[in-house]
Formats: structure tokens, C-alpha cells, sequence
């Protein structure tokens, strides 16, 4: 990567020479050197990792027969492993085949058979065998995630929001990407508080109202934000916020956050508080009297699975 002779001799240096002890009674023992790697916590590591990625980064980009977001083909799994070989001949580096799984979509079944037949007999399609404990968790991590920054910035259209929940719900009961009807519990129920008997996976509609109505609440209430001093200059002209009309002049956004007044009107929101799009969220869900089992359920030593499975025998 063009770095000094000296500057890579120092941090070899640092890495090399590395060693521990061990209390032992309350007296350390003798100092031993460590095999490889450097200490829990050392501020270095964040900058060697920036640096490996970096080169990772740099031999994808050098490939020619490959892009990022490709169809799924052999040929551009065969190149995308031999980058990784020599990433990992270089680094010391090794992907772990048993932690590792391949995700697959639109693509046929015998491409994804000669897919996985190249890349060994240890990976495998992630979905099925994950318990719905597991699944319930990556929706509530990774999948809400992704739509979750575009939900604070834009109104998602009705049609997207639905098939969003129809594939998170179909993930759920079944571990498939395919969109099924199955289902033991209805999905507005899943998405309520643990408190009141659901498990806690967020309405993405609500959200993304809430969201929205975040921005007016930033509107009415605070003036430190060049935008919200524009848009008090150019709509309200001095006028209290509840009583400007919605501009028809304005753009869509504009207006789509002027008409999600009534949603914040009567809820108490902490002025100096984080988290307000949550604050609201939880305001606008449907109240419910709250489960007596929430804490036998919950706070307690089982496995996910078994939690999970209790819930879904209270509930069902």
C-alpha cells in the first residue's frame, strides 16, 4: 500500500512484541509473550483494521469481472473467493466456514447448488434452521434497520410498507423469503411491547409516521437548525405553528410534516429528552393493559428459544 519501510518497521514493532501476566494469588507471575495480535483495547488496533480493510477494499475494487450488487452467477462467486484467498494469504487472515452462510435471492436452484458446491460443503442457506427466536431477533436488528434511516427522512409509500411487513412475517413463522399467509399470531401483536404481551418488533408504518411527526415536533419547538429557521421564515411569518394552514405552495415533504400535527398534539414529549421519534412511537401505539407474566416471562435465565415458545403458548 506504499507505506515507509520505517513507519511499518514500527508497528511490526508493536505487534510483535507484545506479552502478559497473570495474577496468581495476587502475584503476578512471570511476563510471556503472546502468539500473535496485540492487547485487549489497544488504540492501534482500530487504525490496523482501518488499514486491512482498506487493502480488502482496494483488491475488490480492482475487479473487473465482478460488481458489488451482481445476479447471482458462479463466475462471480469463483472471482470474489479467489480475492478473498489472497486477502487472507496476505493478512494471515481465515473466514470461519462454520459461522459463515449464504443468502440467496431470485436465483434458481441449480445455480445456488453449484454455488454452494464451489464454496464448500460447510455453508449453507441461512432462514430454516434459525428457531423463530433467532429470526424474531435479525428482524428486529437488521431488517428494521435498513428501512429505519430512510423512515426518518422520507414518507415510505403504503404499498412498500406492506411488503416489507409481509416478508419480515413470512421470515418469522416460516424462515422463507417467499410471502405466506401462514401465521400463529397476528403480526399487531407482535409489534407491542413485551409488557403487554407482544415482542417488541416495531410497527414500520407507526415508525415511520412517528418519524416524520419528529420533524414537525423539531419545527414547533426548536429554531437552532438552519432548515427550521427557513421554514419559519418562509411558511409561518411569525405566526404560532398549530395555526399555520398547511402551505399548498410547499413541496410534498414540507406538507407531509405540517399534516402530522395532530399526531404529536396531546403527547407529553421531554423537551431536553433523546430519542423522540421512540417517545412518540410508543405514545401512538394502542394502549393496552399490561401482562402480569412480563417479568416470569422475560427476565429470567431461559434460552431465546424457550422464551419464545412460551410466549407463543400464552398468546396463541
Amino acid at each position: 500500500m506504499g507505506f515507509p519501510t520505517t513507519y511499518t518497521q514500527w508497528v511490526m514493532e508493536c505487534v510483535k512484541t507484545v506479552s502478559y501476566n497473570i495474577k496468581i494469588n495476587g502475584e503476578p507471575t512471570m511476563p510471556f509473550d503472546a502468539a500473535r495480535g496485540l492487547r485487549q483495547g489497544d488504540p492501534m488496533s482500530a487504525f490496523l483494521f482501518a488499514i486491512g480493510m482498506e487493502y480488502l477494499s482496494r483488491m475488490l475494487n480492482a475487479l473487473k469481472e465482478f460488481h458489488f450488487h451482481p445476479r447471482g452467477d458462479l463466475a462471480s462467486v469463483i472471482v470474489l473467493q479467489a480475492c478473498f484467498a489472497r486477502f487472507s494469504q496476505s493478512s494471515g487472515l481465515q473466514a470461519n466456514l462454520g459461522k459463515s452462510s449464504v443468502y440467496f435471492g431470485g436465483v434458481s436452484q441449480a445455480v445456488q447448488e453449484s454455488i454452494l458446491h464451489k464454496l464448500g460443503s460447510h455453508l449453507g442457506q441461512p432462514g430454516s434452521y434459525r428457531t423463530q427466536a433467532e429470526r424474531a431477533q435479525l428482524i428486529k436488528s437488521v431488517l428494521f434497520g435498513i428501512q429505519a434511516f430512510w423512515a426518518q427522512i422520507y414518507i415510505l409509500h403504503t404499498k412498500v410498507l406492506k411488503l416489507i411487513k409481509a416478508h419480515c412475517m413470512s421470515y418469522l413463522w416460516s424462515g422463507s423469503s417467499t410471502i405466506t399467509k401462514k401465521a400463529l399470531v397476528a403480526w399487531d401483536n407482535v409489534c407491542t411491547p413485551k409488557s403487554v404481551g407482544g415482542l417488541n418488533l416495531t410497527n414500520m408504518y407507526l415508525w415511520n409516521r412517528a418519524a416524520i411527526a419528529k420533524h414537525w415536533w423539531d419545527i414547533a419547538h426548536k429554531q437552532n437548525k438552519m432548515w427550521i429557521r427557513w421554514i419559519h421564515s418562509y411558511y409561518s411569518k411569525q405566526q404560532h405553528m398549530d395555526s399555520v394552514p398547511v402551505p399548498k405552495q410547499a413541496n410534498w415533504m414540507v406538507r407531509k410534516m405540517f399534516e402530522a400535527r395532530p399526531l404529536v398534539a396531546n403527547m407529553q414529549i421531554q423537551p431536553t429528552g433523546k430519542n423522540t421519534i421512540r417517545q412518540i412511537y410508543y405514545q401512538a401505539l394502542t394502549a393496552r393493559s399490561k401482562m402480569p407474566w412480563k417479568c416470569i416471562m422475560y427476565k429470567n435465565a431461559a434460552r431465546p428459544k424457550t422464551a419464545f415458545t412460551m410466549w407463543l403458548w400464552t398468546d396463541y
